[in-house]
């Protein structure tokens, strides 16, 4: 089966876990009864569907959850079988195993040194906390993020290539009642090495695949900031992810334009790519599907439709693209 190498980065307490949480929790087994949806094993995702209950109750305790890949696969569910599509692994680099792979454990340093160079996609995830507090020009902001944004920044536009390289900004939650995804790509800008990541293509050389995705792991309502700008909970209740499904889903549809660098993948999946990501292709359903290829085919399809609504919702995504005063 076809596997994307992810390799994700993000700061201690990030939430970089608590996003693959969510995102396995949107695409779960069932929902819906038929289309694409996320099989993991047993062990993996017991730790996973622990979390957004542990993180609505703290009082639960926290889940003790650190393996080194959070390994996917994405199957669709169709004319009465499931097709497996295509396998994701997540690489995970954040936290605690950056700071080793940086500064520390040499086995681990060079593991990412291998797995950086030789990933289809980066993902990053970005502390809405602190995002908030800089944004609120809130010293918090500096303390909090550490070896954070800048650390992920530099790392990115160093590796990046051509490949595609997704933000999550956790949290969104945290920012959504106060500032739009236009201003927290506004502020990111300042940043040099991330505006040189969005600007780093030209002649001969193109540019990574940048987005931004805001992502609320618990949905809203579930935390707030007081007037000090101290995190409280806010209720406790059922979790309703919001976006954490997209960065997987712009996935395949990326690194086909990107047409980035990797181990060669199948021509049903390249062909199922290349059959739907073109101007001219319809959408119908999972009524077509009656082989492997038509099932990537129709998995690739309801990706772009979630993708474009997406974009339609959020049209600062796209960091290269002109800066939105909301969404």
């Amino acid at each position: 089966m076809d596997s994307f190498d992810v390799v994700t980065l993000g700061a201690p307490g990030a939430g970089t876990t608590m996003f693959l949480a969510a995102m396995f929790s949107q695409l779960k087994a069932g929902q819906p009864a038929d289309g694409p949806f996320l099989d993991i094993s047993l062990a993996q995702a017991r730790m996973l569907q622990r979390m957004p209950s542990a993180a609505a109750d703290p009082e639960a305790g926290w889940p003790q959850a650190d393996p080194p890949a959070w390994e996917f696969t994405c199957c669709t569910r169709a004319a009465g079988r499931v097709f497996e599509i295509f396998r994701i692994n997540y690489l995970d680099f954040a936290g605690v195993r950056l700071r080793q792979a940086l500064f520390g454990n040499t086995a681990i340093g060079h593991r990412f040194q291998q797995k950086i160079l030789s990933a289809h996609a980066l993902l990053g995830v970005l502390d809405g906390l602190a995002l908030r507090y800089l944004l609120d020009d809130d010293p918090r902001g500096e303390r909090r993020d550490g070896l954070g944004m800048k650390t992920v920044f530099q790392i990115m536009r160093t590796h990046a290539g051509h490949r595609p390289v997704h933000f999550v900004v956790s949290k969104w939650d945290l920012l959504a009642d106060a500032y739009g995804l236009g201003d927290v790509r506004a502020k990111l800008m300042e940043f040099g090495d991330f505006a040189a990541l969005v600007r780093s293509g030209g002649p001969g050389r193109p540019a990574p695949l940048v987005r931004l995705i805001p992502v609320g792991a618990l949905g809203s309502g579930f935390a707030r900031l007081d007037a000090a700008g101290i995190v409280r909970p806010a209720r406790a209740g059922v979790s309703s992810p919001v976006n954490a499904e997209i960065p997987l889903v712009a996935l395949p549809v990326d690194f086909y334009h990107a047409r980035a660098a990797g181990p060669v993948l199948s021509e049903d999946l390249m062909g199922g790519l290349a059959d739907v990501l073109t101007p001219a292709a319809p959408w119908d359903g999972t009524a077509g599907v009656v082989d492997q290829r038509s099932a990537v085919r129709e998995t690739i399809l309801n990706f772009r439709r979630r993708l474009e609504q997406f974009e339609e919702r959020y049209p600062a995504s796209r960091p290269d693209s002109q800066p939105a005063e909301h969404g």
